[in-house]
């Protein structure tokens, strides 16, 4: 492969080609060779493809966009940009004792609060919380740096 174009979605041309090369008999690891694709992704689009019922006939006058839609590609990529979660609310429901982050996680997917997978949930839970670990930091800093600028004032009345 030329260039690694990882989490972009294939053109329509590129889905074609891999659904008609697999109805010619070619391995995915040919497809993946002949469309300068990763392997894993051409199991990915064959896969979603085979699961709907598509074939060559039927996506080859589909656009772009309506074929990213069949194959569930295109919910995905607008997905990432939909999920606001409030970890400050997370992060008070687990310090009361009564929840688990796998418990939060599922609450949100049963009301449809957002569409992520948990290890997503908790890598976005965990940077979320390390940068308002370093946030609570800065604060302590700048809080014990006035104390003892002010005990030092305090103290330098007391020489003088």
């Amino acid at each position: 492969m030329e260039s690694k174009q990882q989490g972009k979605l294939l053109s329509a041309k590129k889905i074609r080609a891999l659904i008609r090369l697999q109805e010619l008999g070619y391995s995915q690891s040919r497809i993946a060779r002949e469309c300068n694709v990763a392997r894993s992704t051409v199991q990915d689009y064959l896969g979603r493809a085979h699961k709907i019922g598509l074939n060559y006939g039927e996506v080859e006058n589909l656009c772009e966009p309506k074929l990213h839609d069949f194959l569930g590609k295109a919910q995905q990529r607008e997905r990432k940009f939909l999920e606001e979660i409030d970890f400050q609310h997370v992060h008070r429901s687990l310090a009361d004792g009564k929840s688990t982050l796998a418990l939060i996680w599922q609450q949100g997917i049963s009301i449809r609060k957002w569409k992520m997978s948990y290890g997503h949930f908790c890598r976005r839970y965990k940077q979320w919380s390390t940068e308002e670990d370093v946030n609570a930091y800065r604060t302590h800093l700048k809080h014990s740096d006035k104390k003892n600028l002010e005990n030092r004032l305090w103290m330098n009345e007391l020489l003088h």
